[in-house]
Order: C-alpha cells, then structure tokens, then sequence
C-alpha cells in the first residue's frame, strides 16, 4: 500500500442561492424574516403606523414561504446525504449485501480524486468485505455535506471517525449520488480522499 500525505477536498459544486440558502438551509433566512417581523411589528405598535405593521405582516409571510419551501422540498443535496447516511448505517452493521444494493450496477470507486480512473463495482464489494472483517466496533461522521450539482445528482462529501478494534481511524470521502429510472437514489461513484490523514495512491492495488 503507496500513501502520501491526505489531500484535500476539491471545491464542491456551486448551486443557486434558492437552492443553497431556502431550499436546503432555510433556517437561517426564515429567523432573519421573523427578526425583522418582530422589530416591524414592535414599531408599528409603538408609533401606530400601517406601514410598519404591514411590513411585519409580509416579513411573516415571506418567512413562512421559505421554510414552507424548504420543508416541503427535498433538494439532490438532501437526497445524497440521506443515502450517504443510510450507507454508513449499513455498513457499521456489518450489512454489505445492504450496503451493496445502495451502489448502482456499474458504480465505480476512485482513489485521492474523483476525476482518476475508477476501479470496478468488485473493488468496491472487496472493500467493503474488508471492513466487515475488521469489526467496526463504532462510528461517528464528522461531516457530511451534500451539494446539488444538478436537480438528479448529488455530490457530498464525508468524513468518518471509526473505531476498529481500538484503532481510531479518521477517513473522507466523495460520493456521486444520482436519481435513477425508477426514481430510487443510489452511488455511481466513491472516492477515497484519504485514510488516516494520509491518501492512498492509484497504483494501490487493494486492500
């Protein structure tokens, strides 16, 4: 096994601001609105003026639009991260076949960046297999940031903190999540950013 030093994640694709800040974080703006109803409404009451307390009434209603919107709405980004979660989930549980119906047919894994050539859906099973018989007494994801580069995939980038057999082994990840024919979401592609703060390099050959 050939490691250097970890890289670093590359820049995540760039999205809308509708999509980044009310359909996928509402919160933020939604609490501004509110903020800006509340002071409104406070000085319309205090000096008896209609276009204060009008102004409180549409910041009300713009921010129950966008957390409405963002409630309702499940972006790509949001559907990366749940089936990033889910893979996790069954792979901690020692559930490979689970963890391997989450993987597309023609699915490939890439090691230290996603545009190096991709190994086939067999090495990703082979990994997989290989943590299975390391015995994953626990894990803790660190990160886990989903991006919408379009309305039918998903990039998201992850970061575990796992504990085999007493080892605590830091990893990041890139997953490409996309919706398919049936509409179900599944990986098309996995890279391997790095394993314990170090980056595994095209010419490691397996596990």
């Amino acid at each position: 096994m050939l490691l250097t030093y970890a890289a670093k994640l590359p820049d995540p694709p760039s999205s809308g601001l509708l999509t980044r800040y009310v359909l996928e974080n509402p919160l933020p703006v939604a609490i501004v609105l509110l903020l800006m109803a509340a002071i409104f409404g406070w000085l319309g009451m205090r000096d008896g003026t209609k276009s204060n307390l009008g102004l409180a009434g549409a910041a009300l209603a713009v921010a129950a639009l966008v957390f409405a919107l963002g409630t309702l709405i499940t972006t790509s980004a949001e559907h990366g991260e749940d089936v990033t979660r889910e893979l996790v989930e069954r792979v901690v549980a020692n559930d490979i076949s689970g963890a391997m119906q989450l993987f597309t047919d023609d699915a490939t894994v890439s090691l230290a960046s996603p545009n190096n050539p991709g190994l086939s859906i067999e090495f990703v099973r082979a990994g997989l297999d290989r943590v299975s018989a390391e015995s994953i007494v626990s894990n803790r994801i660190r990160m886990l940031n989903g991006f919408s580069e379009s309305s039918d995939t998903a990039i998201v980038h992850l970061g575990c903190l796992t504990d085999t057999n007493s080892f605590l082994t830091p990893s990041k990840w890139i997953l490409r999540i996309q919706r398919q024919d049936d509409d179900q979401w599944k990986v098309t592609q996995l890279t391997c950013v790095s394993i314990a703060n170090q980056t595994p390099q095209q010419n490691w050959i397996g596990y």
